[in-house]
């Protein structure tokens, strides 16, 4: 894993920000990437009997779930460039136990969840320095992004493809049907790169109004109209409507 990282960050020149789930935020990770300068936005756990040990700004040892619980979640996130109805929240700077570098606790709460019996806020530690609202909003927005790095292309992988009900038997069956998905995220990508022919393809999969940034569903919709264009088409004609 440490290795990947460390791929990942010469891959893009030391010019990418590592954005992870919990789980992330042990020991060996964080010394990596604290050794190695690498920007980082994790989330923490703060259950109270799990959450890890963090020095406050008088250098008392407390449990970081005692920081984010108390950490008042007073502004709105669309007051600061986001979308959606989210709150947060941020702390004064912290460091771990064994090391100087200071870190920051950014917490975060989808409006509406306040009245429930039992919320959980989000809360992300970052080296990137908090110091302002604007600073703590551009923390949010970089840990809700990866559900369009990360989160949704596996969801799409598995819809589009059908990952999850397919039986195939051995390991070469494997190998080809990967290869030919990844065959097809490359076309996806490469489509998503050319701007006309993008345009085109939206177009073609006959969008509601509204913008989004993961394109792929609506590329691949625009792809099946395009083939249904062809008398020869490999694709089953549509359902009538």
């Amino acid at each position: 894993m440490l290795d990947g990282i460390e791929a990942a960050y010469k891959i893009t020149g030391n010019c990418c920000i590592w954005i992870a789930d919990r789980g992330y935020d042990n020991k060996k990770v964080l010394d990596c990437l604290l050794d190695g300068k690498r920007e980082f936005v994790i989330r923490v756990k703060i259950d109270p009997n799990t959450s890890r040990y963090i020095r406050d700004k008088r250098g008392k040892n407390k449990r970081l779930s005692t920081l984010a619980w108390n950490t008042k979640i007073r502004y709105n996130l669309s007051d600061y460039g986001g979308r959606g109805r989210i709150k947060f929240g941020f702390s004064s700077p912290i460091t771990l136990p064994h090391r100087d570098e200071p870190l920051w606790i950014v917490v975060y709460m989808h409006v509406g969840t306040e009245g429930k019996e039992y919320k959980e806020p989000v809360a992300v530690l970052t080296d990137i320095p908090v110091q302002t609202p604007d600073d703590a909003a551009q923390i949010v927005r970089h840990y809700i992004s990866r559900w369009s790095g990360c989160e949704d292309p596996i969801r799409f992988l598995k819809q589009t493809f059908r990952i999850e009900k397919f039986l195939i038997d051995g390991m070469p069956a494997i190998r080809a049907w990967f290869f030919f998905i990844s065959l097809a995220f490359s076309i996806l990508f490469k489509i998503e790169c050319w701007g006309k022919i993008l345009e085109w393809m939206i177009k073609l999969s006959q969008p509601f109004g509204k913008d989004v940034k993961f394109k792929y569903y609506r590329i691949i919709r625009g792809l099946k109209e395009f083939l249904y264009l062809f008398p020869l088409s490999p694709l089953p004609l549509p359902r009538p409507t």
